[in-house]
């Protein structure tokens, strides 16, 4: 799984770099400005990571309701 995680990271990367690209006017505004293009690269950046380690293979969702399931036994 290394691999895959690996390269949803490297995904994730390419898109946060794109999307800062694509943002940097937003990064010489004002604080609000910059705070939601923060906030925006964020919220990019976990959706795109998300979805390519799901399409990668690098996590399964049955993982993840496994992780929900102990959270709430504990």
């Amino acid at each position: 799984r290394l691999p895959r995680t690996l390269l949803a990271s490297f995904i994730m990367g390419a898109a946060l770099y794109g999307g800062y690209g694509f943002l940097a006017d937003r990064f010489a505004g004002s604080e609000p400005e910059r705070i939601f293009a923060l906030a925006i690269l964020i919220t990019g950046g976990l959706a795109v990571f998300a979805g390519s380690a799901l399409a990668l293979g690098a996590v399964k969702i049955s993982d993840l309701k496994s992780l929900k399931r102990s959270e709430s036994s504990a």
